[in-house]
């Protein structure tokens, strides 16, 4: 089931999948990270190794959502 970006806070160590478009992609040696965004806000995911993926491509993640103070919003998945 879909977890809009603005809810990616309330799960917390939970299992989710998130759908939308790449705001921006920053890739740090073996991880990549994508800002995701949605109609309802924009959340990181972390990605190993390369990501395939370029601005305004439609992505959909799924993974455990993870506290990360230096996260846009504090939470990755």
């Amino acid at each position: 089931m879909r977890t809009s970006l603005a809810e990616v806070a309330r799960h917390a160590g939970e299992q989710i999948e998130v759908r939308g478009w790449v705001h921006r992609v920053r890739e740090l040696g073996k991880i990549s990270f994508l800002l995701l965004r949605d109609r309802s806000g924009t959340a990181q995911c972390v990605v190993d190794g390369r990501a395939e993926a370029t601005p305004d491509s439609v992505v959909i993640a799924r993974g455990m959502v993870a506290t990360n103070d230096k996260a846009p919003g504090g939470y990755e998945v």
